[in-house]
């Protein structure tokens, strides 16, 4: 059963490496990107299966840009299988949910799954 939703945040990261990194697991990307800074929204396929997905830059004090797939038809099980494969390709600090983050709690209580350089754990935000 896939999640509803992927929610990824990569650190210090531009917009045009996730475009290329989206080009390059997708069969096809369709982003409006307006500038650098400003979110980008459309789609990614998959044969013709259309996924929606929004880039927000600067997210978590400007350090990360968040990927937002909003469909269970993702290709992947879960936030962090995305972000194990993000972290292969782009090499960069990944951050997601463990998963126990619910609508309305302060996000910096709870505690995320960081991938990077020095393996996976799970952290508070801060």
């Amino acid at each position: 059963m896939h999640s509803s939703d992927i929610e990824i945040y990569i650190r210090d990261v531009d917009i045009e490496t996730v475009s290329r990194w989206l080009s390059a697991r997708f069969d096809r990307v369709d982003l409006n990107i307006r500038s650098p800074k400003s979110v980008a929204k459309g789609g990614v396929y998959l044969d013709d299966l259309r996924i929606p997905v929004t880039l927000f830059p600067e997210a978590h004090g400007k350090h990360y840009l968040c990927v937002l797939f909003e469909s269970p038809d993702a290709p992947w099980e879960d936030d962090l299988s995305c972000a194990r494969e993000l972290f292969q390709m782009l090499g960069k600090e990944v951050r997601c949910s463990t998963g126990g983050w619910q609508e309305g709690e302060d996000p910096e209580d709870e505690f995320w799954w960081r991938i990077d350089e020095s393996g996976e754990e799970q952290v508070r935000w801060r």
